[in-house]
């Protein structure tokens, strides 16, 4: 398992590192015969996760700077990778035609979870690591409004599988915590774990209060203004009724985006003052230093979620920009031919433009369809 984390260590160092060990996983979790219905599902989630840490590996080293809040979830990503992988093991058998096969599916636990429990993680990490990449992506190249819908659509589901997981995080310590209250002599090696998964989904829930709070300032700036659609700041825009459908729909997605978030905020939040509670009460119960270092681990887990959600934050906060291409002092001569326009639903500011005697301009928006067509002719 891997050393603990260190704030020098590079990403793209801890990228290879979850990548070999998705790699390893992917392979074991291939060699197991099984039609349930979970198996093929676990395994089409580690097979994805693989693709997503390998397409991490190959862009760590260009988008360094951009992908600095993914050091702990990277990290904790591979040690899960490797649990699993003994998890697994222990439960392994040799079948009649030498393909490793599991004897009870049904009985394997990790982390006192489920296999359910395993995958939604990797769902986590893997939709965290799609989101910063795209958000790296977005900061150096131009893309249209319907990739930001389905980016945007992205981080909302990513949010709620995360409130799914800190549900199973609550069952998990509640369990433990009747364990510990029966068996006062025993000790709980899944207390550490759990603390882990606690600090995780901390981190979540402060990217969502960021991105909300992302999300009032564009509408503060929205809403301040009047008149006509104009510029405003950096980036931002105000829609009156004349508004453009660019605008309209840029509000329309405001307004979305913060309900939602204020509702998976919400829900965190008091889910989160739970979880507290409950550790609080579960070390208090402790009789032995091990359970002590089993909390610390937990705690890690619960580190790594809030660094998911910190992504989270940051990607949502670029999506909602509105974007503006800025012209200003834009002349034409006579019988000129002159187009000023964006293809990709960008909005575009103009200002000072002049055009000559006879001549032709265009400015606004259009498809890259109809800008073909007005070349040609």
């Amino acid at each position: 398992m891997a050393d603990p984390l260190s704030i020098t260590t590079s990403v793209v160092a801890l990228a290879t590192a979850a990548f070999q060990a998705s790699k390893i996983l992917y392979t074991a979790v291939n060699n197991f015969q099984s039609t349930k219905r979970i198996i093929r599902e676990l395994k089409a989630e580690v097979g994805d996760l693989h693709h997503t840490l390998e397409n991490l590996e190959k862009a760590a080293a260009e988008y360094e700077d951009d992908l600095v809040a993914l050091k702990l979830p990277l990290h904790h990503c591979e040690i899960i990778c490797h649990e699993f992988i003994k998890t697994i093991n222990s439960f392994a058998v040799r079948s009649n035609d030498s393909h490793t096969s599991v004897r009870d599916w049904a009985l394997m636990q990790w982390r006192g979870g489920d296999i359910a429990e395993f995958k939604l993680m990797l769902a986590g990490y893997k939709s965290t690591i799609n989101i910063a990449l795209g958000g790296a992506t977005f900061r150096k190249v131009a893309v249209t409004a319907g990739v930001l819908t389905e980016y945007k659509d992205l981080i909302a589901n990513t949010q709620s599988d995360l409130q799914e997981h800190l549900q199973g995080i609550e069952g998990r310590l509640e369990v433990i915590g009747s364990q510990q209250k029966h068996q006062a002599k025993e000790i709980h090696p899944d207390i550490q774990l759990i603390r882990e998964e606690k600090d995780s989904t901390e981190q979540c829930l402060q990217i969502c209060t960021e991105v909300l709070d992302c999300i009032h300032k564009a509408e503060n700036r929205t809403g301040s203004q009047k008149g006509p659609d104009r510029v405003v700041g950096d980036g931002y825009f105000t829609p009156d009724r004349g508004s453009s459908m660019p605008h309209q729909r840029t509000r329309a997605s405001l307004i979305d985006c913060k309900e939602r978030l204020f509702s998976t905020s919400s829900s965190l939040k008091n889910r989160l003052v739970e979880l507290e509670r409950q550790l609080a009460s579960a070390s208090k119960s402790e009789s032995f230093s091990e359970e002590d270092y089993w909390l610390k681990e937990i705690q890690k887990e619960k580190d790594s979620i809030i660094d998911c959600l910190n992504v989270c934050s940051d990607a949502t906060s670029l999506a909602e920009q509105a974007r503006v291409n800025q012209y200003e002092d834009i002349v034409s001569a006579d019988y000129a031919h002159q187009l000023v326009v964006s293809t990709i639903g960008d909005l575009i500011s103009a200002k000072h433009v002049v055009t000559g005697n006879k001549s032709i301009q265009w400015l606004g928006q259009m498809s890259n369809e109809t800008l073909q067509s007005l070349s040609r002719d």
